[in-house]
């Protein structure tokens, strides 16, 4: 089994941001936004209501992009 813990300090050296939850389900990337309690930092918070502000400025909700996975 992967402990993908084990590659956080190589994605931080590359820059490479990781969401270890349902952006959507927790509301990061969503019109609704992020309940009070939500663990996020503010910055991140932040970054995901512009990005929403920015497609939906487009015509474009955020909740029909998908997120990239790569295997």
């Amino acid at each position: 089994m992967i402990n993908w813990s084990d590659f956080l300090d190589y994605f931080e050296s590359k820059e490479i941001g990781v969401i270890n939850a349902s952006p959507l389900s927790m509301g990061l990337l969503s019109e609704r936004g992020v309940p009070v309690w939500h663990p996020a930092p503010k910055p991140l918070v932040d970054a995901c209501r512009k990005a929403m502000e920015h497609c939906k400025a487009k015509n474009y909700p955020i909740e029909k992009k998908r997120p990239c996975n790569s295997r």
